[in-house]
């Protein structure tokens, strides 16, 4: 979409025509769905946002109600997951990545190679969670 490249090839539209129409050159409604990735193998996903009679199109910068309809649809319909760090990771000054754990405040790994922190944080077991079940 000119001046809308975050859309690029993410808005799809089709043109239908109702039973019984008789026009058989001119298609009498329209509608339009977005493709969060139009790359995505078969079936891709699509979801529509607006459709209308084409008799109702609307006047103006075409592209700009499009996209305004589209980002309206969008906000109300993604739901954005927040997942709160676990970890927070220091470099040191040999280098080397420090990464302590939110939960139990203890060092959890002291390393240079990402791979080891990364397996490190993933199995890491809070001591905060033992006191509590001893308690």
């Amino acid at each position: 979409m000119p001046k809308y490249p975050e859309y690029h090839n993410k808005i799809w539209k089709w043109d239908f025509k109702p039973e019984g129409d008789r026009s058989a050159t001119r298609k009498g409604w329209r509608l339009y769905a977005y493709v969060p990735d139009p790359r995505a193998p078969e079936p891709i996903p699509a979801t529509a946002f607006l459709y209308y009679d084409k008799a109702d199109t609307p006047k103006g910068d075409h592209v700009k109600f499009l996209s305004g309809v589209l980002k309206t649809f969008l906000a109300e319909t993604v739901e954005v997951n927040v997942e709160e760090d676990r970890f927070r990771r220091i470099t040191n000054s040999d280098g080397e990545v420090v990464s302590l754990c939110y939960e139990c405040y203890e060092t959890v790994v002291i390393s240079a190679d990402m791979t080891e922190v990364e397996i490190a944080e993933r199995t890491h077991q809070c001591s905060v969670g033992d006191l509590a079940a001893s308690e």
